[in-house]
C-alpha cells in the first residue's frame, strides 16, 4: 500500500477483452493428470496494456463511387450506420468542454496537440462544440442551482483575471472598456449532497 501502483480494478474506464486458452476448454482432461478435468477459474488472469491516442479521434470513410460509362450516373456507397450523422457527435463535444473547464487544458492548447498528433481541431471549433454541448445540458444545470439554493450551507470563492490588452484601453483613455474577467465559485451543502456552481463574468 502507497507504492502508487494502481490495480486492474482500477481501470473502470478501460476496454474489457476476454481471452479463451488457445489449447484447452472447459470440459477437456487435465494434461498433467488422467482422471482431472479443467472446469473455469473464479478468478482470471489479467493483464493491463496501454496505448497513446489523441484526445479527440476521427475516423475518415472513403465512400466508393462507381460511375456508369454511358449516362455518367455517379453511385455513392452509404455512411456507414455505425458512423452517425454529425461530424461531430456528443462524446467529442463532452471531451473538448470536460478537457477545458474540468482539466484545464486551453482550447489553443489541445489545438496544438490535436494537430501534431495528425487530427487537426481549431480552437475556434472547439468553442462552437462546447457551446452546444451546454446548451442541451441547461435544464440540468438550472435544477442543480434550484437545489443548490434551498442547501444549509454556502461556501463561495471569487477569482479576478485581468485582461491585459483591455487595461492598455484604458491607460488610454478608454474608460468603458472592461478591467477584468472573474469567476465565481459556489459550493452548497445540502442535506444528501454538494453541488459545485461556477459562475463567469
Amino acid at each position: 500500500k502507497g507504492h502508487g501502483r494502481n490495480g486492474a480494478s482500477a481501470y473502470e474506464g478501460a476496454q474489457k477483452v476476454c481471452v479463451p486458452h488457445p489449447c484447452y476448454k472447459t470440459g477437456d482432461r487435465c494434461p498433467l493428470c488422467p482422471k482431472g478435468k479443467l472446469y473455469p477459474f473464479w478468478e482470471p488472469g489479467v493483464e493491463v496494456r496501454m496505448v497513446g491516442k489523441a484526445p479527440l479521434e476521427a475516423t475518415v470513410y472513403g465512400l466508393e463511387k462507381l460511375r456508369c460509362h454511358l449516362c455518367g450516373k455517379i453511385f455513392t456507397a452509404p455512411v456507414p450506420e455505425e458512423a452517425g450523422q454529425d461530424k461531430y457527435d456528443e462524446t467529442a463535444g463532452a471531451m473538448m468542454a470536460l478537457l477545458k473547464y474540468g482539466s484545464g487544458l486551453p482550447f489553443n492548447r489541445l489545438e496544438k496537440l490535436q494537430e501534431s498528433l495528425g487530427v487537426p481541431l481549431p480552437a475556434s471549433t472547439q468553442w462552437e462544440m462546447a457551446e452546444k454541448t451546454a446548451d442541451k445540458i441547461y435544464p440540468a444545470y438550472d435544477e442543480l442551482i434550484r437545489q443548490a439554493a434551498q442547501g444549509n450551507l454556502f461556501y463561495h470563492d471569487d477569482t479576478l483575471m485581468k485582461i491585459l490588452a483591455n487595461l492598455k484601453k484604458i491607460e488610454a483613455g478608454d474608460e468603458t472598456s472592461r478591467k477584468g474577467s472573474f469567476t465565481t465559485g459556489v459550493l452548497a451543502v445540502a442535506e444528501k449532497h454538494r453541488i459545485a456552481l461556477f459562475f463567469t463574468g
